[in-house]
């Protein structure tokens, strides 16, 4: 099951040859002449972009990023990341397991956590068309708080019967999409050309260790705590996520990079 994904990254693997280089970070590193030849590929011959013109520049450190004002940015952008990928890998990880003690016992689990590998890759091509119609805040809203919700309902109600359980297990691998199209969108339009490398690559750092921890843990939680509380430490983690997300999330649909990445 896990080695399914790996289908559909040797097809989108195949489909992303031959994409041009970024013309900012070309830019960055002095290579203006290439910067130009990709803007016309794209745009057309003629067509100029000058806000990548003076994008050259040193490479910034993690101590330069803070200082230069982007901590806030960071924190938020992990702890958002973080704490949609630690139930995702933990649940995703050991969903026969986890559905077997909600009550889906041998293969029933087994056809449960099919489906729901399923559902992942549905949900990421609905939240693909959603995120530029709604609206990077709405949709990280709405998917850790409908994710969070679904979580939530399956700790404290784990004897439901297996048609509740599916439905919210599948309500989850649904709304938890929107945030897992917006990990490879919304961290690289928030931060300048020149510091975001350090900046997406050090939260994406950060919530792998989370994500690992998390992983860890399941099972020893699922045997020490049982499978209600396994599920609301899930739903506590990723209403934790949305709390911040509201307070933090900014909008960033329809503004230019150079909008979006100010502070």
């Amino acid at each position: 099951m896990l080695a399914s994904a790996t289908f559909p990254a040797l097809v989108f693997l195949i489909l992303r040859h031959g994409t041009p280089e970024s013309p900012r970070w070309l830019a960055n590193k002095g290579r203006m002449e290439e910067a130009r030849a990709v803007v016309a590929r794209v745009f057309g011959e003629g067509v100029k972009l000058a806000s990548f013109e003076s994008a050259a520049g040193d490479r910034v450190s993690a101590g330069v990023l803070f200082r230069s004002g982007y901590g806030g940015r960071i924190f938020f952008i992990s702890v958002f990341w973080t704490c949609s990928i630690i139930p995702l890998f933990a649940i995703y990880a050991f969903a026969p397991r986890i559905l077997d003690a909600l009550g889906l016992v041998g293969t029933m689990a087994n056809f449960g956590s099919a489906a729901i590998t399923v559902l992942f890759l549905l949900r990421t091509l609905v939240f693909v068309l959603l995120i530029n119609r709604l609206g990077r805040r709405k949709v990280i809203l709405h998917s850790l708080l409908w994710s969070g919700l679904a979580l939530l309902g399956l700790g404290l109600f784990p004897q439901s019967s297996p048609t509740v359980t599916m439905i919210l297990f599948a309500g989850y691998a649904l709304f938890i999409g929107g945030t897992q199209i917006l990990q490879w969108v919304y961290p690289n339009e928030l931060f300048p050309t020149e510091v975001r490398g350090t900046a997406v690559g050090l939260a994406s750092s950060l919530s792998r260790i989370g994500a690992a921890a998390g992983t860890y843990l399941v099972p020893l939680s699922l045997t020490e705590l049982g499978i209600g509380a396994t599920m609301l430490i899930a739903a506590g983690i990723t209403l934790v996520g949305f709390l911040v997300s509201l307070r933090m999330a900014p909008e960033t649909r329809g503004l230019a990079l150079e909008e979006a990445a100010s502070l």
